[in-house]
């Protein structure tokens, strides 16, 4: 969500924390875990508080950006390209952290906005 709403590249990121955009990619697509001392490494050279990552609520994060960055304007494509990204990350994360599938039916639900 940061990267993206910072208008950053997988590259600079992955440039702070001494690693590949290839394996940055796959921290983004869950494949790979961040570790702790990358995460606040990224926040050190970035000059982002790293408990808005780690505590806050990303929604209300993202709904906050907005209101500060635009206002009442129409919302940008890259709000709603970091909500359609946490749909597929939650069943990216699921499967490959947990090892399960999601559950059709609260994922299905979820979809729908219920």
């Amino acid at each position: 969500m940061h990267r993206i709403w910072n208008d950053l590249s997988q590259r600079e990121l992955a440039e702070n924390i001494g690693t590949t955009p290839q394996q940055f990619s796959k921290v983004e697509k869950c494949e790979n875990r961040l570790f702790t001392e990358q995460l606040a490494s990224i926040c050190k050279n970035r000059g982002w508080r790293p408990e808005i990552i780690i505590e806050a609520d990303p929604y209300e994060t993202l709904r906050k950006w907005f209101k500060r960055d635009y206002g009442n304007a129409i919302i940008p494509d890259k709000y709603t390209k970091i909500l359609r990204s946490w749909d597929v990350l939650d069943k990216t994360a699921q499967r490959n952290y947990y090892g399960e599938e999601p559950i059709p039916f609260v994922v299905d639900s979820i979809e729908r906005g219920n």
